[in-house]
């Protein structure tokens, strides 16, 4: 960006060398054309350090991102085989494992009706 600065400086040196009056269409012409190249070069400049600092705040939300990512799977990772919760039949008082949600909390009906199946076999004292 410095660049473009250095370029509006050697046009305005350049202008300078014309030596025209300031007062004269021409040189309130060049004069103006050069001010506002001034202008723009340090917008582009400011711009340019927005940006920097957007593209440096992003790498910084994208790290924190991935570091969540990571934990994340660690912890699905760790959880494995633990979506699985032991329980007790509510009706013979047996108990058994019975998969559930992350959220879900199995109640007696669910638990009744998971374990419906296999209920005749277990009050024989069979566990499948």
């Amino acid at each position: 960006m410095g660049n473009l600065k250095s370029r509006v400086s050697y046009l305005q040196g350049l202008a300078a060398g014309l030596e025209m009056a300031a007062d004269s269409k021409e040189g309130k012409l060049l004069s103006g054309i050069v001010d506002v190249l001034g202008e723009f070069a340090d917008s582009v400049e400011e711009l340019g350090d927005s940006q920097d600092s957007l593209e440096d705040y992003l790498e910084s939300i994208d790290e924190d991102l991935y570091a969540l990512e990571s934990r994340l799977n660690e912890v699905e990772g760790e959880e494995d085989g633990e979506h699985f919760l032991e329980v007790e039949c509510p009706e013979c008082g047996c108990t058994g494992t019975m998969e559930h949600e992350d959220d879900d909390i199995p109640t007696a009906e669910m638990i009744k009706d998971q374990h419906g199946l296999t209920h005749d076999v277990v009050h024989r004292g069979e566990h499948i």
